[in-house]
Formats: structure tokens, C-alpha cells, sequence
């Protein structure tokens, strides 16, 4: 989790609050195999809600070489 207070400099005189956290998730049945979550949001001024889910798969074919 993320918060920030920043200013845009010369395009405003008040200060901006920012929020952005990120949250994710392994499911490994077997060690050749796994599946990986995750999620993000962000909020600010200039996106007012921005969120994200992504989702991964990974399979090895090969173990000890």
C-alpha cells in the first residue's frame, strides 16, 4: 500500500492526495504448475479509480536438467 501528498507545481495550489495498493495470490497444486493472481487500485486526481487484474500461468516442462 501506497499514499502520497504531492502538488502539481505551477498548475495548482493545493495539494493531491494519491492511493494505490496491490494485492496477489499463488496456487501451486504441483511444483511443475502454478497460477498467480493479482490485483491493483489506484486513485488520485487525475484517475479517479484505476484498477487492474492480471492473472498468470506457469507450467515447467522440465525439472533438474
Amino acid at each position: 500500500m501506497n499514499y502520497s501528498n504531492y502538488s502539481l507545481g505551477n498548475y495548482s495550489s493545493s495539494r493531491e492526495d494519491q492511493f494505490s495498493g496491490m494485492l496477489g495470490i499463488t496456487y501451486r497444486p504441483s511444483p511443475q504448475f502454478s497460477v498467480d493472481a493479482q490485483g491493483q487500485l489506484l486513485t488520485n486526481m487525475i484517475y479517479k479509480t484505476d484498477s487492474r487484474f492480471m492473472i498468470g500461468v506457469t507450467y515447467r516442462l522440465f525439472s533438474k536438467l
